[in-house]
């Protein structure tokens, strides 16, 4: 697996560098106490790379830029909502961005069953509305119904305007 990575502590200046990362490495890169911002680029379904670099719980991050598309597992999802559950979780920012494409997390084929995905994006509504009160740009996922967008739009405005 080869992913592209920006980090640093200024979020307009960041180092550049690719190396093929292994789930050992993301982990190890989750758990960097300074670690501020970071850009993934070309991370390839299935790779397991979210979720190790979820799993150390890295509180100081706080933005997250996914280029193009991750197509996300259940238990990258799972991690995901474990990560911002967490109450020394302090991301701001878990956008996506691309200059050319449309980008954003997407389910995987497993995710086919219109109820299963509705209980996925009620369960992140829920974490953000409950347990998260850092998130404050909506996360940037494929197809969500708009009802959904707009209850995430607007806890994540209620964490920008009124923080607990």
């Amino acid at each position: 697996e080869q992913i592209s990575l920006r980090s640093g502590n200024d979020p307009h200046d960041f180092s550049y560098f690719e190396w093929k990362w292994k789930v050992a490495h993301m982990s190890k890169f989750g758990g960097m106490g300074s670690l501020r911002f970071l850009d993934i680029e070309d991370m390839k379904p299935h790779s397991g790379l979210l979720q190790a670099f979820l799993a150390p719980r890295p509180s100081s991050l706080r933005k997250l830029s996914v280029r193009d598309r991750i197509v996300i597992s259940d238990s990258d999802f799972r991690e995901l909502l474990d990560f911002l559950s967490d109450p020394n979780c302090q991301i701001r920012d878990l956008s996506s961005k691309s200059f050319y494409l449309s980008s954003s997390l997407e389910f995987d084929d497993t995710f086919d069953n219109t109820t299963i995905i509705n209980e996925r994006y009620r369960s992140l509504i829920d974490v953000v509305k409950d347990e998260n009160a850092s998130l404050r740009v909506p996360i940037s996922i494929a197809s969500i119904a708009d009802q959904y967008k707009r209850e995430l739009e607007f806890w994540c405005w209620m964490n920008r305007c009124c923080p607990n």
